[in-house]
This record gives structure tokens, C-alpha cells and sequence, in this order.
């Protein structure tokens, strides 16, 4: 393969389904990121960290050193998507806090002009 990874600890290389069980254990958004940045880059995006806006990604339709990002990617949740109709039944409609990060979101992005 073109890439190895050695667990220092070991002195050995991880293979692909270790590499995958360690990311995922260490970070619950792995996989949902993962995909994500598959799925655009196959779409023929340029795909960045988007720390800098509060965001997973930023992407880019040219090289970025020559253009401003054209969108930004925040990654949540689908359970703020669902309808209120669940809470009325006593179902958690979604997280306050997921809501508050995507407003949040959408104001940076929003004054930088992502």
C-alpha cells in the first residue's frame, strides 16, 4: 500500500480494520466525518478543516490558495432534523445544544461569507 501506520507502542503496523476500530473508538464522529469527506471529495470538491468557522469542513471549487471557500459543512446529528411532532409525545425532538451550534454555525458563516 502507499500508506503505513505504526502503533509506536507496538513497533508494528495497524492494518486498515485496526486503523478503523482505533479512530472510531477514539472519536464518535470519525465515521459520519469519514463519509462526509469521501462523499465531497468524490464530487470533485476540495475538501479543508473547517475549525477555523466553527464547522468539520469548508470546500472548495478551485485550489484554495487561489479562491475563498464556497460552502461550509457542519456535521450534527439528524435527531435535530425531526419534526417537534416527537416531543409533543414525549420524544426528544433533538438536543438544545445541537441547535445552538448550528445557529452559531450559520452566523460565522453567514459574516464571513462562506
Amino acid at each position: 500500500g502507499a500508506l503505513r501506520i505504526q502503533w509506536p507502542a507496538k513497533n508494528a503496523d495497524l492494518s486498515e480494520r485496526e486503523c478503523w476500530q482505533h479512530y472510531t473508538c477514539s472519536n464518535p464522529m470519525f465515521t459520519k466525518s469519514f463519509y462526509a469527506y469521501r462523499h465531497f471529495r468524490s464530487n470533485g470538491w476540495i475538501v479543508r478543516s473547517g475549525l477555523k468557522y466553527g464547522a468539520n469542513f469548508v470546500l472548495y471549487d478551485r485550489i484554495p490558495s487561489k479562491a475563498h471557500a464556497r460552502y461550509v459543512v457542519l456535521l450534527l446529528d439528524s435527531s435535530i432534523l425531526q419534526e417537534e411532532d416527537g416531543a409533543e409525545q414525549g420524544e426528544d425532538a433533538g438536543n438544545s445544544n445541537d441547535w445552538l451550534e448550528l445557529l452559531a454555525a450559520v452566523r460565522v458563516s453567514e459574516q464571513v461569507g462562506k
